[in-house]
C-alpha cells in the first residue's frame, strides 16, 4: 500500500482526504473475488426477512419433478419451515430468560428511575 502526494493542499490550503483515500486503499484477494464475482460487500436489500405465512403442516416444499414425493416428505427438515423455525428459535430464548430468571430468585432489574 502506498500513499501518493501525502498531504497535498490545494489552491485554497485544503487536503483531499478523500481522495488520499481512495488512491491508498488496499484490495485484498477475497475483496478482490467478491468485486470479480459480483457479490455485494456491504448491502442487503431488504434489511427484512419475508416469512412465508402458512397454516400448520401446510408450509411450501421446493423439490425437483423427478424426485420421489416420499424422499421429498422424508427429506430431513422437509416438515419445517422459516416460519415454524423462527417461533421455535424465540420459544427457547423465552425459555432461557425465564429460566434464569427463576435461577436467580426472580430479581427483576430495573434501569428505570430509582429512589436512593
Amino acid at each position: 500500500m502506498a500513499v501518493r502526494e501525502a498531504g497535498k493542499v490545494d489552491d485554497q490550503g485544503n487536503v483531499d482526504e478523500i481522495k488520499q483515500y481512495r488512491d491508498a486503499r488496499w484490495v485484498t484477494p477475497p475483496e478482490a473475488l467478491w468485486r470479480i464475482y459480483g457479490f455485494d460487500l456491504s448491502k442487503n436489500y431488504p434489511p427484512v426477512k419475508q416469512l412465508q405465512l402458512h397454516l400448520p403442516d401446510m408450509h411450501m416444499v421446493s423439490f425437483h419433478e423427478r424426485q420421489k414425493i416420499e424422499n421429498v416428505v422424508n427429506r430431513p427438515g422437509a416438515d419445517e419451515s422459516m416460519l415454524t423455525t423462527y417461533f421455535v428459535a424465540g420459544l427457547e430464548v423465552y425459555c432461557t430468560v425465564i429460566s434464569l430468571s427463576i435461577s436467580h430468585g426472580n430479581q427483576m432489574v430495573n434501569f428505570g428511575n430509582q429512589e436512593k
